[in-house]
């Protein structure tokens, strides 16, 4: 590569990826397939402009960042997306290499790329299946403590960003133990799935719903405020709810609506408290 070239490509570059870097915290969720594209449309650049076979085939293996970002970090259909364009994004690059007759790709180069990323995307897909599976309850199939930090984190950046608060509701049912001790732990079990089914069939598209003990369960609600977050319960439940607020931390958040829990409890069960800003 030309060395003016290589400052007029790299410098820009390198500035784009601090700022990115530094305001990672700031940009909505929604930018960040765009910005991959545009990754994957430099990484075309630079493999064109490469100016020997070592180098471009060097730049070449960073299309495996894209892959491994969009199976870790999107949704099946926009991971599927951006691999497809920058599987169009490396053709395009091929195809005007092979018109450059001092630099042409053989064909060991893309089989050779193809292979890496094959590998590393099943090695990626296995790992975020684990992960998921760690995530969730096993009896209720709902989201545990460990994928509610995850999505309540995401949600609160979100908020940071003006999106709309958050609402954070812990259920406790109520006299969930004597259910266990008069009608047995299957019977427990079995109340725990129908509430599960029930509350998720009501929940907006973005509400999550969780569960972290035997007899108590987490709802969030994005983008919502308390005369919109009406709880429809179908047993006796005490509920601790509380709003986020700018620079909650999800523990402080879940924190605040734990005391709102332990006070609906005081007060006599069956009831919904709002924790005090």
């Amino acid at each position: 590569m030309d060395n003016n070239l290589l400052i007029f490509l790299g410098t820009p570059l390198i500035v784009i990826g601090v700022t990115v870097y530094a305001l990672r915290r700031r940009f909505p969720l929604a930018a960040l397939p765009w910005m991959l594209a545009a990754g994957a449309v430099l990484i075309t650049v630079l493999t064109v402009t490469g100016g020997s076979t070592a180098v471009t085939v060097s730049f070449n293996f960073f299309y495996l960042w894209v892959v491994i970002y969009a199976l870790l970090f999107l949704n099946p259909p926009a991971a599927a997306l951006q691999i497809g364009f920058a599987g169009a994004a490396y053709g395009a690059a091929a195809l005007l290499l092979s018109r450059q007759t001092e630099q042409q790709l053989t064909a060991f180069e893309p089989i050779t790329l193809i292979a890496v990323i094959s590998t590393t995307s099943g090695v990626v897909m296995w790992l975020s299946q684990a992960r998921e599976h760690s995530e969730i309850d096993p009896l209720t199939l709902l989201i545990n403590r460990r994928g509610l930090d995850r999505i309540l984190h995401a949600a609160l950046r979100e908020d940071d960003l003006s999106t709309g608060p958050v609402v954070a509701g812990l259920i406790d049912v109520d006299h969930f133990k004597q259910v266990n001790d008069l009608q047995g732990h299957a019977a427990g079990d079995q109340l725990s799935e129908n509430l599960a089914s029930g509350w998720s069939a009501v929940l907006r598209s973005g509400d999550t719903l969780g569960r972290i003990g035997g007899d108590e369960f987490v709802v969030l609600l994005p983008a919502c405020s308390p005369a919109e977050a009406a709880l429809h319960l179908s047993v006796t439940c005490s509920v601790g709810a509380a709003l986020s607020e700018p620079g909650d931390s999800a523990s402080m958040l879940l924190g605040r609506a734990d005391t709102a829990l332990y006070r609906a409890k005081n007060m006599g069960r069956d009831r919904v408290v709002w924790a005090v800003a």
